[in-house]
């Protein structure tokens, strides 16, 4: 006899895919190759993005890791939207300050857990 469990999957979009243009798509390829509907918890786990690209650590010449300028609120207005849409239940952060989380606090759906 089988047992129902609950099972609580929590992702976040890749520090590389922080632009509004690549975090819907990567979040739909996530929900693809893993056979899903929807997440539970998607967190931006970083308040800082990488340099977009395919490299997930972009690097310069020196061994410093290059940066992008997209801002987080950019990647959370996404993020609503996707809650909206039916992708995903809850949305959070991580590593961000309380000047950063207060920042996010005031758009229309604030983080749900930090």
């Amino acid at each position: 006899m089988l047992e129902l469990f609950l099972l609580w999957l929590t992702l976040d979009p890749n520090v590389s895919w922080f632009r509004a243009m690549d975090v819907r798509p990567s979040l739909e390829k996530t929900l693809s190759d893993l056979q899903l509907d929807y997440l539970n918890l998607y967190l931006i786990h970083w308040p800082i993005g990488f340099e977009p690209g395919e490299n997930p650590f972009p690097k310069n010449p020196d061994g410093t890791v290059r940066y992008d300028s997209v801002s987080y609120m950019e990647t959370w207005s996404v993020l609503e939207k996707c809650v909206g849409d039916g992708l995903v239940r809850h949305i959070g952060l991580s590593n961000f300050n309380s000047k950063q989380v207060d920042e996010v606090r005031v758009e229309r759906l604030g983080p749900e857990l930090s």
